[in-house]
């Protein structure tokens, strides 16, 4: 016997932890990002505890499946349209319907379909080879529920699979590549007299780091565009929230780099079940002489390779050229859009899938 609850308290969500994750290391999206504590930090960092339409299914008081949903708004050339979308923010690397068996993500998609009061609906960076993806675009071509779809490319992530040794994967470098590496970063490193690489390993290591990692991130290359982390954000928030308590749970690896006494730079990873997922990498731009992002690169890469077993070291974000320089396996990810049976979604994707194609065809829009 099924049983359908869609959890719209913060309260009733906090008691779904257990079940939560005992079904997300039952299903094909086993990562730390889609782990309960992941979403509770999202949520209490973005402020979305009175958006939540998460929709769940039960089997015999088992949860089987979730549907990881919000209350959003939406802007679509100028006009303001009610939606729903999934927990999701620039942190995550992709998200997914959570279930314990395929079957499960037809009857989850016509519940989240089925909610009421909402015009748009966007699930941001599916992973496009997963059957539960797979799945999800079957349910979305045969029914009869939506008005229209959109289906873009979404990020196309990179990744390593450290199989064989750090040495062949050295010589596979382009000798030109390898020069550079070892001449313009290792020996800049090296000749500095005083060095460390090392992980922060205890919630309170990364408690009395923490400051300083808003400080090198203040002073990267990234406060040029505002992409800094800032204490009193969203994001600053989330990573002061989830940090502390992942760490201690093994969901985080968070390397730091450190010249002459002083902190420089930091690469944080999540980690579950052999998979490296890279959502943060900042150094102060006073000491890129030293090339921080590289020697912080090679070295985990080196201690994933000396590891027991084949991990996975995925760059996040979308294939740009740095990136590839250390693999070039790439991970796709699908962007879908969903019109509700409404007057205003029915006018809304028929202007973002006939009218606005039409027009860039012609030469008169963007």
């Amino acid at each position: 016997m099924l049983e359908y609850r869609t959890i719209e308290d913060f309260d009733e969500f906090l008691k779904l932890e257990s079940a939560w994750d005992e079904l997300v290391a039952n299903s094909e999206v086993d990562h730390a990002f889609m782990k309960h504590l992941w979403f509770s930090e999202l949520i209490k960092a973005n402020d979305w505890q009175e958006t939540l339409s998460i929709v769940t299914i039960w089997s015999d008081g088992q949860l089987v499946a979730v549907a990881p949903v919000r209350r959003s708004s939406h802007r679509f050339g100028g006009v303001r349209a009610k939606g729903l979308s999934f927990l999701f923010s620039d942190e995550s690397p992709r998200c997914n319907f959570i279930v314990a068996d395929l079957d499960y993500v037809e009857l989850l998609a016509e519940r989240v379909i089925g909610l009421p009061d909402w015009v748009l609906f966007y699930a941001m960076n599916l992973e496009a080879s997963l059957e539960t993806t797979k799945r999800f675009m079957s349910f979305l071509r045969d029914g009869k529920s939506v008005v229209g779809i959109r289906i873009e490319d979404g990020l196309q992530s990179p990744f390593l699979l450290t199989e064989g040794s750090f040495e062949d994967y050295w010589s596979s470098f382009p000798e030109k590549r390898r020069k550079y590496l070892e001449r313009m970063c290792i020996r800049r490193l090296e000749k500095s007299g005083n060095y460390e690489i090392s992980q922060i390993t205890t919630s309170d290591q990364f408690l009395k780091f923490m400051p300083t990692m808003f400080e090198i991130s203040r002073k990267s290359w990234k406060s040029a565009t505002d992409d800094h982390i800032i204490a009193e954000s969203p994001q600053g928030r989330f990573y002061s929230g989830f940090t502390p308590v992942g760490i201690d749970r093994g969901l985080v690896t968070l390397y730091t780099i450190k010249v002459d006494g002083r902190l420089i730079g930091f690469e944080y990873l999540l980690t579950c079940n052999r998979k490296y997922s890279l959502i943060r990498c900042d150094y102060d731009e006073d000491f890129k002489y030293y090339s921080p992002g590289n020697n912080l690169r090679i070295a985990i890469v080196r201690d994933l390779f000396d590891a027991d077993h084949v991990c996975e070291y995925d760059l996040g974000g979308d294939a740009y050229p740095y990136k590839l320089e250390w693999c070039d396996s790439i991970r796709k990810h699908i962007k879908v859009m969903i019109g509700n049976n409404t007057m205003r979604g029915k006018a809304i994707m028929f202007a973002k899938n006939k009218v606005f194609p039409f027009l860039r065809r012609e030469g008169l829009g963007t």
